[in-house]
């Protein structure tokens, strides 16, 4: 009986966050008002909106964590049918969806540089550019967004050759990614 319960709190969770997920990080990218200030950063953006800006990072941050166990349920629901791919590929997408919440933390750290005096704006600017142009930081950020990516198309191959989705279920998932992605990348 134990054994139901646990199962059916499972798949509540792995429901809500396949629904919550797509929604929040879609919010996310409604409230933002603009992804560039007059000087070229964000930190502008943070400046001049901070209430928009502060809930474009957190309803992204909250969507990012929500992402983990929708990407888990379409992992186990590949390897029913197909383990290898759901297994590679739900690694791969677990792998990338953690790591990007490394990238919603570095935006929490832009709201305060942004919420900082106009003093300090100009090394605030200097300090932003060399945080965005770090091959240390950069690096682990960009092969967590292709890890994700590979991991979500490998996971809708495997739904649509097991036969656990509709081919239009597999091509939204991929453009999903892709889309969120295409976000991030602008």
């Amino acid at each position: 009986m134990k054994g139901n319960a646990e199962r059916t709190f499972e798949d509540a969770v792995i429901r809500t966050s396949l629904i919550a997920a797509p929604i929040l990080m879609l919010l996310s990218g409604l409230v933002l008002p603009q992804l560039r200030g007059p000087d070229g950063t964000e930190l502008s953006v943070a400046a001049s909106h901070p209430g928009l800006y502060y809930a474009y990072v957190l309803l992204g941050l909250v969507g990012g964590i929500v992402l983990i166990p929708a990407v888990y349920g379409i992992a186990r629901r590949t390897c029913l049918c197909r383990a290898r791919l759901g297994a590679v590929g739900g690694g791969l997408a677990l792998i990338g969806a953690a790591l990007s919440l490394a990238d919603w933390g570095g935006e929490l750290v832009k709201v305060e540089m942004g919420a900082l005096s106009t003093t300090y704006h100009d090394a605030m600017i200097t300090l932003l550019g060399r945080f965005d142009s770090s091959a240390r930081i950069a690096a682990p950020l960009q092969i967590s967004g292709l890890a994700f990516l590979l991991g979500m198309i490998l996971l809708a191959i495997g739904l649509f050759r097991g036969r656990t989705a509709p081919g239009w279920v597999c091509i939204g998932l991929i453009a999903g990614t892709l889309g969120n992605l295409a976000g991030f990348a602008t």
